[in-house]
């Protein structure tokens, strides 16, 4: 029999419930700069899934990429990101203007890093920012670009690691 199975009280355990409750062990990680958000959801739940799915172009990738991956990185945390829409390059070039312009404060547009040709100004802060590994190689450890049906043995095999969360970003059929 587990404890499932045994009828209790209301009352039960009430009090190790209200310490629980006090030491704010519900409360995950916050969304960045989401106040509102973070007041009603108590943030990312540390260990949990999320799916983000939407069309083509409508703002997945951006949303993990502003609303989380700020938090994973201020807090030190660990993420697993699936995205199947874009490539690791595109991934890659997305979060180096993300540290650019949120981490670093210095002005970097996406269409800059597409022209090429980068002065070597640019071109030094774009190897700063990869030598810091502050994205790079230490919060989002790993990305991957799968079908649907190796995205279930992706969450598998990266949950028994214990990344605190997962971000996934999917198309969905129209």
């Amino acid at each position: 029999m587990n404890d499932r199975d045994v009828v209790k009280g209301v009352s039960f355990e009430i009090d190790n419930l209200i310490e629980e409750l006090d030491s704010g062990s519900r409360v995950g990680l916050p969304f960045y700069n989401m106040p509102l958000y973070n007041r009603e959801t108590m943030g990312l739940n540390m260990g949990n899934l999320y799916l983000v799915a939407g069309f083509s172009g409508s703002g997945k990738s951006s949303l993990i990429r502003n609303a989380m991956l700020p938090s994973i990185i201020e807090h030190d945390e660990k993420a697993l990101m699936i995205i199947n829409e874009e490539d690791l390059s595109a991934v890659q070039q997305n979060l180096l203007v993300f540290v650019a312009n949120n981490i670093y404060k210095k002005p970097l547009q996406k269409y800059v890093l597409n022209r090429g040709n980068f002065t070597p100004e640019i071109k030094e802060l774009l190897y700063e920012f990869v030598l810091s590994k502050i994205v790079f190689n230490k919060n989002v450890l790993k990305f991957s670009n799968k079908d649907f049906y190796d995205l279930m043995r992706n969450c598998y095999f990266h949950s028994s690691r214990k990344y605190p969360s997962a971000l996934f970003s999917l198309v969905a059929s129209a």
